[in-house]
């Protein structure tokens, strides 16, 4: 071997334990970066676009409001955007209607005289906002709707498609219903106005079609109710005992179905088809116990992921608002009581 190789080789090996003592090092600064809370933009590594995600979100205000906060999926969704606003320096407020579309467009009216830098929305009534993204935008807000959607589009949408969950539900109910004598369905419907009944019940119409077999004796809505969805359940049992399937378009209201077909004396007759977000006690726990037949869940953990990757999206790209809308469908899984023992439903994050 000559000497120039073993020399050469000499130097690669220091270079190597360089590089190890190095590696090393980093290591040890990454674990105490991330049991300090996070990254900081000034400590971000200049590889031509790390500082710029860090000091895109420093200093930023993003502004939630929510339908109200008096359910799991609101609750777990301001855990993960507090603990996005937490980690990266940026402010989140949230505004509260409890449920009231007036509020709701009033909190938002009051956000665009504020300016924050993003609004993420969740109505109850998407229609009623559909000139307040317009007015946002124009005002230099991101808008970015959080599942429920308005007829204009702000800058991103982030959660079910809606259309698809009720197309899916469709098919479960026909396989679930092609060995009974009756082949009767009704859909209970959430508020009319709100984007799960306007794209959910197109896409159950639109499946139906391609399922002739089975006969639609009625819709109602519940209003988001559930003691109004055991009262319509309860009266179309009476009117139709011989029903087959129920189908509903939100855990949080379908969950008076199951009473209502108990009382009627047709638990395991009657089928319950629903969906929501996958919190534990709402899904897991009601498929498991046999209230609900079938179950689309649009999960809302990671649904709160791509939202605030969405925020993060939004104030890196820098675009004009409302000029570069996009979306982000979140993929369904769908529970049964056959499989959903193998499926890990989320609850609410405590902080």
């Amino acid at each position: 071997m000559s000497m120039s190789l073993v020399a050469g080789m000499g130097a690669a090996f220091k270079g190597a334990k360089r590089y190890s003592r190095c590696l090393a090092a980093a290591s040890i600064g990454t674990l105490a970066l991330g049991a300090a809370g996070g990254a900081r933009a000034q400590d971000a590594y200049e590889d031509g676009i790390m500082p710029k995600y860090y000091e895109a979100a420093k200093g930023k205000t993003v502004a939630f409001v929510p339908i109200a906060m008096t359910f799991s999926i609101t609750q777990e969704y301001l855990s993960k955007f507090q603990a996005q606003a937490d980690r990266l320096g940026y402010k989140l407020v949230t505004r509260d209607p409890n449920w009231s579309v007036d509020k709701a467009v009033q909190a938002v009216e009051e956000l665009i005289n504020e300016k924050p830098d993003v609004i993420i929305a969740h109505p109850l009534d998407g229609v009623a906002f559909n000139r307040l993204v317009k007015k946002a935008n124009e005002a230099g807000i991101y808008w970015i709707w959080a599942n429920l959607k308005g007829p204009a589009d702000g800058d991103a949408y982030v959660g079910a498609n809606h259309y698809e969950v009720d197309r899916i539900k469709v098919r479960l109910i026909a396989d679930y219903c092609k060995d009974k004598a009756s082949k009767k369905v009704f859909l209970i419907q959430s508020p009319p106005t709100n984007y799960v009944a306007i794209a959910g019940t197109q896409g159950f119409k639109d499946e139906l079609k391609l399922h002739p077999e089975l006969q639609l004796v009625g819709i109602q809505t519940a209003d988001a109710d559930a003691n109004k969805a055991k009262s319509i359940a309860a009266t179309i049992l009476k009117q139709h005992p011989d029903l087959c399937a129920f189908s509903g378009q939100w855990d949080g209201e379908d969950i008076g179905i199951a009473p209502a077909v108990a009382e009627a004396g047709l638990t395991g007759k009657v089928g319950i088809f629903t969906g929501g977000g996958g919190n534990k006690p709402e899904a897991c726990d009601k498929v498991a116990e046999g209230d609900y037949t079938g179950y689309v869940d649009y999960n809302i953990e990671d649904q709160a992921k791509a939202i605030n990757a969405a925020v993060l999206q939004v104030l890196q790209i820098h675009a004009k608002p409302g000029s570069q809308p996009f979306a982000t469908y979140v993929e369904n899984e769908v529970l049964t009581p056959e499989n959903v023992k193998n499926h890990l439903c989320w609850s609410v994050t405590q902080k």
